[in-house]
């Protein structure tokens, strides 16, 4: 007898929002959107999930922008990005430094003191 298994049907990011992610600091673990988005991203590189649900995800809480557009591109081309560069320009959108960012200045070499 054959088994014939239901397709299962495209998930929705936003029930993802009490699975706390490997990815995230426990500090951004308290936000419930970065938890959400780092689900997304997840599941989107690890082909779980298509390019429309991801674009569904990011819909109304980051702008996509020409890197990412790029980079959703690139994935889609077969180029397989990984969660850290789509995590880099997201997580930067939403904590406000998406177009300041300055390695130097993270790592302090323009500390006067």
């Amino acid at each position: 007898m054959i088994n014939i298994n239901p397709v299962k049907s495209h998930r929705r990011f936003a029930s993802n929002a009490e699975v706390p992610s490997r990815f995230l600091s426990p500090q951004s673990e308290q936000n419930p959107t970065k938890v959400i988005l780092s689900n997304a991203i997840r599941d989107y590189t690890a082909g779980r999930a298509n390019q429309n649900d991801f674009r569904l995800a990011l819909a109304g809480k980051v702008p996509i922008d020409g890197k990412l557009e790029r980079l959703l591109r690139s994935h889609e081309a077969g180029d397989n990005q990984s969660y850290a560069s789509f995590g880099k320009l997201i997580f930067r959108h939403i904590d406000g430094e998406c177009s300041n960012y300055n390695r130097v200045d993270k790592i302090g070499m323009n500390d006067a003191s």
